[in-house]
């Protein structure tokens, strides 16, 4: 039986929620899908993520996929979650050229520091309003510097529920510290 037509089969059994069909897939694909994600974006890290997330999506959308060939369908997420990362990495480096170039080309008021050790302990408060779980994966990230990876096996729990908690924990801080922060940027430049 040729691949195509074999995966076809798989795919029909995956709808109806057969794990093994989904192993198999796994399997089969994950390598060179993780190959393709390193060769555009030269980090293992992010790469083996990408892969990852499309994996865990194509068994979260199961039921729900119309898809005429499996290895395209994957091929095609992972080049999709590429480009998406790319342009966030490219928008976030931006960000922080433009915030470095605004602080260097402007003069810092008396009372930045003041305000920069607000900042600070509204982050602290922040960090510590997160749910304890939440709390020990950001900690652990951020003071430890553990990759997601080592986050998760510290915590026996899974890469993607490691990157969740984080995604959230800094959700719910910038929604707590992003007033503060913007006007410490516009006393930082009152001719904003």
């Amino acid at each position: 039986m040729r691949n195509d037509e074999e995966d076809d089969r798989l795919f029909r059994l995956l709808k109806e929620g057969d794990a093994e069909a989904y192993t198999f897939l796994f399997n089969r694909y994950f390598e060179p899908l993780y190959r393709q994600a390193y060769h555009m974006l030269a980090d293992q890290e992010i790469a083996y993520d990408i892969v990852q997330d499309v994996f865990a999506a194509f068994w979260d959308k199961r039921e729900k996929l119309q898809i005429t060939s499996v290895r395209y369908y994957l091929y095609t997420a992972v080049r999709n979650g590429v480009l998406n990362e790319i342009r966030r990495s490219n928008r976030h480096e931006r960000r922080l050229e433009e915030l470095a170039a605004f602080m260097k080309a402007h003069e810092v008021p008396a009372d930045f520091f003041l305000r920069t050790k607000q900042l600070q302990e509204e982050i602290n408060l922040a960090i510590t309003a997160l749910p304890p779980r939440m709390r020990q994966v950001f900690l652990l990230c951020r003071d430890e510097e553990l990759t997601y990876a080592e986050v998760a096996e510290r915590m026996s729990i899974s890469k993607l529920t490691v990157k969740t908690q984080m995604n959230k924990a800094l959700h719910l801080m910038w929604e707590r510290i992003s007033k503060l922060f913007m006007v410490l940027i516009i006393f930082a430049n009152p001719f904003l």
